[in-house]
């Protein structure tokens, strides 16, 4: 059963909504992610952007008639990329009781190569992510 393609749209949006809400909250209303390590709130932005990257990509597989799926998945890795400075720089400027951090921007990239790596081995391993004609 297909879902309908509207869906990865809702959903990309939705996982966005969700790092926006976390990202620009004031840290008092977040809950405590300590992990038993220096850093470890790292964790959570390598999640963030990998779940974004992921939901991206899906959201836009479907306007692409190309066999191969590197146009949505560079699209998604800098749109990505770019929110996450975006959001930085919004901690940054805004009344929220948050910083921007040099070391937050390198998780979020780790966690957006991590997805295009996650991808491109699904695609050559299974028929899920291979695209059509």
């Amino acid at each position: 059963m297909a879902l309908n393609k509207n869906i990865y749209h809702f959903i990309a949006i939705g996982w966005t909504l969700v790092v926006t809400l976390f990202s620009l909250s004031p840290m008092d209303n977040l809950p405590d992610m300590k992990v038993g390590f220096d850093h470890g709130d790292k964790l959570v932005h390598i999640f963030f952007y990998l779940g974004m990257t992921i939901t991206w990509y899906f959201k836009f597989t479907e306007p692409f008639p190309v066999k191969f799926m590197f146009k949505p998945l560079l699209i998604a890795c800098v749109i990505s990329f770019f929110y996450g400075i975006i959001i930085e720089v919004f901690q940054e400027v805004l009344p929220v009781d948050r910083s921007a951090d040099w070391q937050d921007i390198y998780a979020n990239t780790a966690g957006i190569i991590l997805a295009a790596a996650l991808l491109k081995i699904l695609e050559g391993k299974t028929n899920w992510l291979k695209r059509k004609n």
